[in-house]
């Protein structure tokens, strides 16, 4: 199977700085696909004037709807017109009506990955097409922890549009399975207070000692109090 390396520098568009910045939002696929319980699959422009898939994470708490590995592909002609809106307008395009992939209806936003400043300084560009397709048929009324998972989602979908996401000066961790939404979530507001933690991220702190509510709390402080002499 080609690499996303390989994949890219055969169309010739992209530069180094450009790829680095890809391979960054990829290492964190498995992420936004958990996040946003969908498939997620990135797309660069070729000479031609289409499209071809360099990476694609299937959900682990969902049903993927891409049975086989599209990595390499062109793009379908049903999703080529959403997806060049976006990698011109350099603004996130969602589908007006579903979608149907191979009888199943689904649902699909195209995001613009807008490559933020790098070293050299230069300037924001869009850079490829990020597409989430979500299963419609497997539609259920959502908990409250699907629905803070799909806000999480939409904010780093936001961020990628805008070039603030991934953080190219943030360390690169180990990527063995990590990270995974469904290990446990905590989300917190500007000031370090938890608004949500998933039971699984509770269960974490309550085997470490802690054993009230999380939300409502500082982090800092909870952690700190835990971990400290």
């Amino acid at each position: 199977m080609s690499t996303l390396s390989d994949l890219v520098q055969a169309q010739g568009l992209l530069g180094e700085e450009d790829i680095e910045w890809l391979h960054r939002l990829t290492g964190d696929g498995q992420l936004l696909a958990d996040l946003a319980s969908a498939d997620i699959v990135v797309w660069t422009a070729t000479p031609g004037g289409s499209f071809v898939a360099v990476a694609h994470t299937r959900p682990s708490g969902a049903a993927t709807l891409f049975y086989r590995d599209i990595v390499g592909e062109p793009i379908r002609p049903q999703w080529r017109t959403q997806v060049q809106s976006a990698f011109d307008a350099g603004e996130i395009v969602d589908s007006s009506s579903p979608d149907w992939f191979e009888e199943t209806p689904t649902r699909v936003r195209a995001v613009p990955i807008v490559r933020g400043l790098t070293k050299t300084g230069e300037k924001a560009h869009v850079i490829g097409v990020l597409t989430r397709h979500t299963n419609l048929g497997e539609a259920r009324t959502p908990s409250r922890q699907q629905i803070t998972f799909d806000e999480c989602a939409s904010d780093l979908f936001r961020m990628i549009a805008t070039g603030e996401f991934p953080a190219i000066d943030a360390p690169t961790a180990p990527r063995r399975g990590a990270p995974r939404a469904s290990d446990g979530l905590i989300r917190l507001d500007v000031d370090g207070i938890t608004t949500f933690a998933s039971p699984n991220a509770l269960s974490a702190f309550n085997r470490m000692g802690f054993v009230d509510e999380l939300e409502g709390e500082s982090l800092a402080e909870v952690t700190t109090a835990l971990t400290g002499p």
